[in-house]
């Protein structure tokens, strides 16, 4: 299959492939525009390269537990598992990336994928704070260190979010929600005030913001240009209007369970649109579909494979 593949991807823990004579090293000299990636949980090489891990670990590991859960409370894991979701747009982007450079040079390339340099790429700023400020991070909730009112407030009724990343804005929230006074208030008439005087304001903030219904404050916020939205469960979240809108719910016809719902393609391209053309494979569908159609096996040799527990 690697003579006749793009693309190779592998996430076994570093050696085993080699183990097996299906290594880089070894495919290549079959196939030199081979691509090859591999994720691991630690890299193919360093101290901790035999390590096993999951997104949990690696998220407590690579930093991002640490800076996840409420002020004051203890780490909390992010509720996907988004260290191994990064980990496979990193990889996704970078196997593009190799592909592109295949078809200027001919040379396919061993790429080097691990949960544990992506999740430190992906703290961004928390990181470069460190690094360049040597401030050390912590727990803020759904607040932000920096800008006052960042954060998830209790509306009347469920809570909502809101983003008042600029004085522009904060001016119009002051507005909004019957509050010109603030504006003037020197405790916090600055982002950097406003950070000094954080629970006062937080708690004048969710004083106000307990006296309307979410939706109602939406509107509000929405006819002022102030960034905000409701904290949606799942019922809805797929219920909501813009993400119907953008297809980002789709039915596919499954044969076992009859139609089945998924989430959509959330990439848009103008001139080759993205659909989902076939709904998850069962165990094995496609086995001799590749075996005969790609492979060119014969049915006996199938056959012969399916006996003897290979396929």
């Amino acid at each position: 299959m690697a003579k006749v593949s793009d693309v190779l991807v592998e996430n076994f823990t570093p050696g085993l492939m080699k183990r097996f004579g299906l290594d880089y090293e070894t495919l290549r000299e079959h196939d030199p525009r081979l691509i090859y990636c591999s994720i691991s949980a630690y890299g193919q090489d360093g101290p901790y390269r035999d390590r096993p891990g999951y997104d949990m670990v690696l998220s407590a590991v690579g930093g991002l537990m640490w800076i996840t859960g409420p002020e004051g409370g203890e780490p909390c894991k992010v509720g996907v598992a988004i260290t191994d979701v990064l980990t496979g747009v990193y990889a996704s982007g970078a196997i593009m990336a190799a592909l592109i450079r295949r078809g200027r040079s001919g040379r396919g390339q061993h790429i080097d994928c691990s949960l544990l340099d992506v999740q430190v790429a992906a703290l961004a700023n928390i990181a470069s704070n460190y690094l360049v400020a040597d401030k050390e991070a912590q727990r803020w909730g759904t607040a932000h260190e920096s800008i006052i009112p960042y954060q998830v407030f209790r509306a009347a009724d469920r809570p909502i979010a809101i983003a008042v990343a600029n004085q522009k804005l904060w001016e119009s929230f002051c507005r909004t929600i019957g509050k010109q006074e603030w504006i003037k208030d020197p405790r916090f008439e600055s982002n950097a005030k406003r950070v000094e005087n954080r629970v006062e304001l937080v708690a004048r903030v969710a004083e106000v913001l307990a006296q309307k219904s979410c939706d109602e404050w939406i509107e509000l916020f929405v006819d002022a240009s102030i960034p905000c939205g409701p904290v949606n469960n799942m019922q809805r979240l797929f219920d909501d209007p813009q993400v119907l809108h953008r297809e980002m719910v789709v039915n596919v016809p499954h044969e076992t369970i009859g139609t089945l719902r998924l989430t959509g393609v959330p990439i848009k391209y103008s001139e080759t649109p993205g659909t989902i053309r076939l709904p998850p494979p069962l165990l094995g569908q496609h086995t001799d579909e590749i075996l005969t159609g790609v492979l060119g096996y014969s049915k006996e040799q199938v056959e012969s494979l399916r006996q003897h527990g290979a396929v």
